[in-house]
């Protein structure tokens, strides 16, 4: 896990060494993805409500500045 090697320190045999740290550093990598994440979330429900409010503007601004379309097309022929 190449996150995790952030953390942790392992010997030249590749075994890995248990500090007092390890856990500590393990749970602020755990909640610094977390906050990334909410803060994420909260962006992208932001960009929807704002992409809401441009689509309802273009609804109103096409129903006023539109004609209704005819019923029919006409004499073809």
């Amino acid at each position: 896990m190449p996150y995790a090697s952030a953390c942790r320190s392992r010997t030249a045999r590749g075994h890995e060494i248990k500090t007092p740290g390890t856990s500590l550093c393990t749970s602020l990598c755990v909640a610094g993805v977390a906050v990334a994440g909410l803060v994420a979330t909260a962006l992208r429900q932001r960009r929807e409500a704002e992409l809401a409010n441009v689509r309802s503007i273009a609804v109103a601004a096409q129903r006023v500045l539109l004609r209704p379309v005819p019923r029919r097309a006409g004499i073809c022929g």
